[in-house]
This record gives structure tokens, sequence and C-alpha cells, in this order.
């Protein structure tokens, strides 16, 4: 075997491997900057049966309001708590430079959404999977929290809890 056969395969194995790596990085970088969309789920198992009727009989001149503001890689503060019973707005706001969601699954299931308010209008009775906000973008979430407990809060984009983003809702 000659040196140049060697050298050929060698260059051959490491751009193989270099693409291998970029491609990866690129499916990182995009699903962590993908343009921000909220999911919403089915609102069968799981979900609070009569949100409607709570929604409709909450006194919403009284809803307090937190604000929840996201960062890299934090959500400040960690831990919200809310009063079961009580009508909530969550200001929900991305102070970072890349997307980020508001991912909780036992919590969406443990309220009953009144409306997601963004800059392009409004959800009523939102069956909530995920809130994403692109850099700089606010969201307010107007609900009645139900189902008492702790719930772990999360953002999903790649690496992100992983790093730290992620924290506690507490419901009393």
């Amino acid at each position: 075997m000659n040196g140049r056969t060697v050298i050929s395969i060698e260059r051959g194995v490491f751009a193989q491997a270099a693409k291998a790596a970029l491609a990866a990085l690129a499916v990182v970088g995009v699903g962590g900057c993908a343009g921000a969309q909220d999911v919403f789920g089915d609102p069968g198992a799981g979900y609070v049966v009569d949100a409607r009727e709570r929604v409709a009989s909450a006194e919403w001149p009284r809803a307090e309001t937190l604000t929840v503001v996201f960062s890299e890689y934090a959500f400040s503060p960690g831990t919200l708590a809310f009063r079961a019973g009580t009508p909530y707005r969550l200001r929900i706001k991305n102070g970072g430079g890349s997307t980020h969601f508001f991912v909780s699954d036992g919590f969406f299931k443990a309220i009953a959404p009144g409306r997601l308010i963004t800059r392009s209008g409004e959800t009523a009775q939102p069956t909530l999977e995920s809130i994403a906000l692109a850099p700089g973008e606010v969201k307010d979430l107007e609900f009645v929290p139900v189902g008492t407990g702790a719930y772990e809060l999360e953002c999903t984009a790649p690496l992100h809890a992983a790093f730290g983003m992620h924290g506690t809702i507490l419901v009393r």
C-alpha cells in the first residue's frame, strides 16, 4: 500500500465524519431556532373535563398576573406557584436569543385554559402541549388551576433542559 492510498482513505473517513458532525449540528441548530409554533393536543384523556365552565365562572378582572422569563438556559423564576381555583394570567417572555418552549404536560392537563394571547391574535380555550416563543416574543396564558400537585417544566429545544432549562410548577 502506498502513502497516497492511506492518506486518501484517511481523508475519506475524516470527510465523512466531518459531514456527519456538521449534519448533527445543523439538526440541533435548526431545532432550537425553528419557527415558533404552539402545539395543541387532543382535549381527551387527562385534560380538565369541565374547563369551559370553570373559565366562564372565573372572575377575570381579579386575575393575578405572574411573569416567567426565558434565557439561555433558564426559566426565571425557576418555580412558579399557583392556587387552585384562582384565575391567572401567566406572561411568558423569551428574553433569550433562540426559540424556547414552555412544556409541562402535567400542568397543561391540570388547568382550565381560558385564552392564549399572542401578537398575532388569541386562541380561546386551547388544549396545550407546548408554548413556543421566538426570541423577544411574549405570550399570555389565561387559566384557572384545577389539579393540585408539583409539575415539571422544561424547554424541549435540543439540549436546553440538559443545560439547566427546567423548573417546577406548584399548584396548591
